[in-house]
């Protein structure tokens, strides 16, 4: 499962459960954080498990407003939790190559 990019401050962020992704080129930053989601699909709790500390904030932030989908009304239901390792990614910004005249 992966959520769908976003840009914040230049940067291209985009989290996917489970993943095993690795610094190179390209990456800038990779927070690890495990994220609750209540039977409403919003985010219920954040435990960061790794990353630079300056990107914690923003892979904080992108995951609080991150829409799942609900939980169906079903009483069997009743007590399932959904819990993900998430890896929240922050891609190098890309450099503009045009020449000015």
């Amino acid at each position: 499962m992966s959520l769908p990019p976003e840009v914040i401050h230049g940067r291209t962020v985009q989290a996917g459960a489970f993943r095993h992704d690795t610094m190179g080129p390209g990456i800038d930053a990779i927070v690890h954080i495990e994220i609750e989601v209540g039977r409403d699909g919003l985010v219920k709790s954040v435990k960061v498990l790794s990353g630079d500390r300056e990107f914690i904030p923003d892979a904080e932030s992108y995951l609080n407003e991150a829409e799942f989908p609900k939980m169906p009304d079903d009483p069997r239901l009743a007590n399932a939790r959904r819990v993900w390792d998430m890896e929240v990614v922050f891609f190098t910004p890309k450099t503009s190559s045009a020449v000015s005249p």
